[in-house]
């Protein structure tokens, strides 16, 4: 429409502009709005590196309360059975290295207070350091370990220590002196990814060596003891939120094949352990609903009970034996299934795994496994990997009930376990005393522990016909034939 200054316009000779007044044109024009949609997406769970403190427990920290400890001992009573755990148990004395803390006691369990065996009830004294917080490592010395108690090469001594989680065993091992002839010092490095609670310190029996009247001692009057002369642990500041950007991983769990029915621990502790999968309560794919907002009802992310889980197939190792026979692995519903020989004369299952709807998962040992490395009681891990997808009726819509694409959407997870290789638990034989020009034989097996994995004579000591120590290498077929 004109406005008012074109209206007064006029021509040439003066005249007003004729129907300028009604004129009017008209123009049209649009604007696209794009509606905001909302966007789903998979989130990377990670977390600060935990803050590591160091602690020391000796003889001038075992008993304070402020130290995060707790240092108790178990004595044996005249039963030939261990007392109740207490601190009141506990000894303090001079070592060859100094000051040390063992156990109160009597001469048959070794020289009064430190921590020995009692070969007349076959049975330890024994040390618990319970902590207050997640120890990541720990290392250790003693003292008057002796390698030669009697003759030379006869007598040594052997502790033995043991570290536990939630009242589970996580690892073991013994020692023996490393440094001169009595004192030792020993750094333990547990499984990746495995914490403990607890240590329990004991004696064995001689490691080698029986002594007899020739000695002036015999095993029924002494046996391994020693001082504990200091422990050093690094453990999670409980008050440190840490740093970095590290991964977030299911827990690591750890069984013992010694625990199985033919293992060689006579002392069973459970093949089934739980580990947190650390899921719960996270976000594991968040949803962002732009400007429209979500609708009422909506979640901003699903969580580990919004989502389907399985094992990713594919990732899990191909070299998995048994005695052997090679392991295929089969799920159903969460469940994971390791077998051995599938489909042939010797199929067995070796273990599962089972996803729990609490995020924990149930990891339970069937039988052994092979391990690549032949040594005493070596780890072998395994690792699992799983995927979460968005449940069948999982949705998220904004307010004006777009939703979110979620199909496609994958949340991958993992988590480890650690198996303890058993070993074989070899016992010295003795067929007795025979004369000049007579024979005898018998097993050398019959008194031994073969364990889950079986055992065979592969070598043989022996004194020859010189009076000199010797050894024999055994043939698996035709055995070894030793002139002494």
């Amino acid at each position: 429409t004109p406005d008012a200054e074109a209206l007064a316009e006029k021509d040439f000779d003066q005249d007003v502009i004729d129907g300028l007044a009604d004129a009017q044109i008209t123009q049209s024009f649009g604007v696209d709005i794009v509606d905001d949609v909302p966007v789903a997406t998979v989130n990377e769970l990670t977390t600060g590196e935990p803050t590591i403190l160091t602690g020391r427990i000796d003889t001038e920290t075992y008993d304070d309360p402020e130290t995060g400890f707790t240092v108790s001992g178990r004595q044996i009573d005249g039963n030939g059975q261990l007392t109740v755990l207490s601190g009141e148990n506990i000894s303090v004395g001079n070592s060859t290295a100094g000051p040390g803390f063992g156990v109160k006691a009597t001469p048959e369990s070794g020289v009064e207070g430190q921590l020995g065996y009692d070969p007349t009830e076959a049975i330890s004294e024994e040390v618990v350091i319970d902590f207050d917080y997640d120890v990541t490592g720990f290392s250790f010395t003693v003292a008057n370990l002796y390698n030669n108690e009697f003759n030379q090469g006869e007598g040594v001594e052997e502790g033995h220590w043991a570290a536990y989680k939630d009242g589970n065993l996580v690892a073991e091992g013994d020692f023996t002196a490393n440094i001169g002839t009595n004192q030792g010092s020993y750094d333990i490095e547990l499984p990746e990814g495995v914490t403990i609670d607890q240590l329990v310190f004991t004696a064995n029996e001689y490691a080698q060596g029986i002594p007899d009247g020739e000695d002036g001692q015999t095993t029924t009057v002494d046996s391994s003891d020693y001082w504990i002369t200091g422990i050093d642990f690094s453990y999670v500041d409980p008050q440190g939120g840490g740093t970095g950007g590290e991964e977030v991983t299911g827990q690591t769990v750890v069984l013992d094949e010694d625990d199985l029915s033919d293992g060689s621990d006579t002392d069973k502790e459970g093949l089934s352990a739980e580990g947190d999968l650390n899921l719960a309560g996270e976000d594991l794919i968040s949803i962002d609903y732009g400007a429209d907002g979500p609708a009422d009802g909506a979640p901003t992310a699903l969580q580990y009970g919004d989502l389907d889980f399985s094992f990713d197939i594919s990732s899990l190792p191909t070299d998995l034996t048994s005695n052997g026979d090679a392991i295929t692995f089969t799920q159903v519903d969460g469940v994971l299934t390791a077998t051995a020989d599938a489909g042939g004369a010797n199929e067995r299952p070796v273990f599962t795994v089972t996803l729990n709807p609490d995020a924990t998962y149930t990891f339970e040992l069937q039988d052994q496994l092979d391990h690549a490395v032949a040594t005493a009681e070596d780890v072998l891990s395994i690792g699992f990997t799983i995927q979460g997808v968005p449940k069948d009726g999982v949705e998220g819509t904004d307010y004006d009930l777009d939703p979110a694409v979620l199909d496609g959407l994958v949340f991958n997870h993992d988590f480890a376990v650690q198996i303890v290789d058993d070993v074989p638990v070899a016992v010295d034989d003795n067929a007795g005393s025979i004369d000049e020009g007579q024979s005898v034989s018998g097993s050398v097996m019959t008194n031994d522990t073969e364990g889950a994995d079986g055992a065979t004579v592969t070598e043989v000591s022996y004194t020859d016909a010189n009076g000199q120590p010797a050894t024999a290498v055994v043939d698996p077929v035709n055995g070894a034939t030793v002139t002494t």
